[in-house]
């Protein structure tokens, strides 16, 4: 559905990306890898999650990044690039 409405890239740190486990994010992962969709925000290494999009138009380059708070009992993080 994504790749029909001609979609590229999906931010993906948001309060609920986790409600599958681990297990669901990497489906995600995977099935967006699969459709050659670029996603931002979350990721199976730190270093994945934390890397933004980077987009070159007219000879300038563009960063978008997706960064979400969450806390749980387990552990909290904040994803933030600049």
């Amino acid at each position: 559905m994504l790749k029909q409405e001609d979609i590229d890239l999906v931010s993906l740190a948001s309060p609920h990306i986790m409600d599958s486990d681990e297990e669901g994010l990497n489906r995600t992962l995977e099935l967006l890898e699969a459709y050659d969709i670029y996603s931002i925000g979350a990721g199976n290494k730190q270093i994945n999650a934390e890397n933004p999009f980077v987009i070159y138009v007219n000879n300038q380059r563009y960063m978008i990044f997706n960064a979400h708070f969450y806390q749980s009992d387990n552990y909290c993080f904040l994803v933030v690039m600049l």
